[in-house]
């Protein structure tokens, strides 16, 4: 059934006859007739749907964060970190504050007990929460890492005003590289934790160990997935606007994940939920960057309260590579116990995730690693290891599947290095190896439930549509040649809905009076 009145593409078809359905909420009540007009019932599944959003882009009627004017509004730049690692010795603004277009300057001090601390967390094992205020007091721990915030009429005097901050640093020892870091011998980017270790996760399945001794061949191999910005289009950017007199926050965001912006800047600003409302604008690209919450827009939300005028920052594209989060960064130690024929018997991994200098849920991201790590493979034994270190870098950040690429490519390109140590065509290195369709639904070696699939079959019909044996053949002319021709094959399934723990449902509770309705959730991919 679809809803009418929800907004109709104008080039939609011709609507279909409809019936109206009424919806009674009693007998007694005093509330006129209400009533739900539902189209007939029709296919969907398969038909080609038109997006409706995209008429205002290609037109350049979007509404992005940047486009609202708000009466009287000030903006904002932040003065950053020089040092990976330092001390604070002194922050002064008092050259900045003297500039006629200069309305606030916040540094730490002006925070401090004022605000809570950004979101971190539980300590349980391996796993440390970290102490990060949401302008650092004492210890910056990356370069770019926001130390004061300046507030003036224009943007240009409040970046002139910025480069009048004075800070004094006491340099210290710096952490950047992730397999030293895990190292006990390694400088620690917290004092006050034991070590650099802020998450660990383990998996097993199956005998490793007599896997290894039965195996012909045992391969292994290293590879890096190297750190990346997300670098969307439209950088980060907030407007805050307060109204005092009912004590509520008014949030225009460029934000993947709304409804988490609320609570955590609500929470971090010390506000009820009801007092803040997020507005998420059009979007120039997120890419799991902009599903986190930053402390500039905490920063910004305080200024914007304490001085009574709406407050404005959007980020430059400098700020955007070096400040905000960073995706991927791993070191992917890999073993294969494998038969002459290509048949794997086993797999060992060990990985180390770069996390940057303080955590949050983000540091579990290579547990989705390892757990994906057997991808489509029918894979007896299986041992792995994640481990996610603190580093003097941005901290890490959901960046375009958040762990499920980096273990497409440890399997896949583990198995293209079996193929080419044993002098095996990787197309059947693959088809030994894959789950039989006859073995679904199938728990694997990483502990996940693949409900169906036929990856043989997948693969055969795309060897058949590439004329795959045409193509080798193709490149082997040509590498005589001296032309360089590559074949790519990778078959690969990541898990999505990330069920039951975060279910995709939605429910709605209406009073008699229609005054009250239950919480409600929805997830949707």
């Amino acid at each position: 059934m679809i809803f009418e009145g929800l907004g109709v593409h104008p080039h939609s078809p011709p609507r279909p006859s409809v019936k109206s359905l009424p919806i009674e909420f009693g007998t007694s009540d005093a509330l006129p007739s209400t009533q739900a007009v539902v189209k007939e019932e029709t296919a969907v599944l398969g038909q080609p749907l038109k997006r409706v959003e995209d008429p205002k882009f290609i037109t350049g009627t979007g509404l992005f964060a940047d486009d609202i004017a708000l009466p009287e509004v000030l903006h904002s730049v932040f003065v950053r970190s020089l040092y990976a690692h330092a001390r604070i010795k002194r922050v002064d603004v008092t050259e900045a504050l003297k500039q006629p277009a200069v309305r606030l300057v916040l540094t730490g001090q002006d925070l401090l007990n004022r605000v809570n601390k950004m979101p971190t967390v539980e300590e349980g094992g391996d796993t440390k929460p970290t102490d990060r205020p949401v302008l650092p007091v004492e210890e910056v721990n990356f370069a770019g890492e926001a130390i004061a915030l300046v507030v003036a009429d224009d943007v240009y005097s409040a970046e002139d005003a910025s480069e009048l901050v004075q800070v004094e640093y006491e340099s210290l020892p710096a952490v950047v590289d992730m397999e030293r870091a895990a190292s006990p011998g390694s400088p620690r980017v917290h004092e006050y934790l034991k070590d650099n270790i802020g998450y660990r996760s383990t998996k097993s399945s199956g005998d490793v160990t007599n896997a290894f001794r039965e195996a012909d061949h045992v391969i292994k191999l290293q590879q890096e997935f190297p750190r990346l910005s997300a670098v969307p289009m439209e950088p980060r950017n907030v407007i805050a606007s307060y109204e005092e007199a009912s004590g509520f926050l008014t949030v225009w965001l460029s934000t993947q994940a709304p409804h988490e912006a609320r609570e955590d800047i609500a929470g971090i600003l010390r506000l009820p939920e009801t007092k803040v409302r997020v507005i998420a604008p059009d979007m120039g690209g997120g890419f799991g960057q902009k599903g986190a919450v930053f402390p500039e827009y905490a920063t910004v939300c305080f200024a914007a309260m304490k001085l009574g005028r709406s407050v404005k920052w959007v980020e430059t594209r400098g700020e955007n590579l070096t400040a905000s989060s960073h995706g991927r960064g791993q070191k992917q130690f890999i073993e294969a116990a494998v038969r002459k024929d290509g048949r794997i018997l086993g797999l060992k991994a060990r990985i180390i995730c770069n996390g940057g200098a303080y955590s949050d849920w983000n540091f579990s991201m290579p547990d989705i690693t390892i757990g994906m790590a057997p991808g489509v493979y029918d894979i007896p034994a299986f041992k792995a290891e994640a481990v996610t270190v603190f580093t003097n870098e941005p901290p890490i950040g959901a960046y375009r599947g958040a762990g499920r690429p980096e273990a497409t490519y440890l399997i896949e390109r583990t198995v293209d290095v079996i193929a080419r140590r044993l002098k095996l065509d990787p197309v059947k290195v693959r088809l030994k190896n894959y789950v039989p369709k006859s073995k679904f639904p199938y728990k694997s070696a990483g502990g996940n439930t693949y409900d169906s699939g036929d990856y043989e079959g997948n693969l055969r019909r795309a060897l058949e549509l590439s004329r795959y044996d045409e193509l080798r053949d193709f490149q082997r002319e040509a590498r005589a040649k001296g032309r360089l021709v590559g074949i790519g094959v990778v078959t690969y399934v990541e898990v999505c809905g990330f069920g039951p723990d975060l279910p995709q449902t939605a429910s709605v509770a209406v009073s008699r009076s229609c005054t009250a309705t239950p919480p409600q959730f929805l997830g949707a991919q």
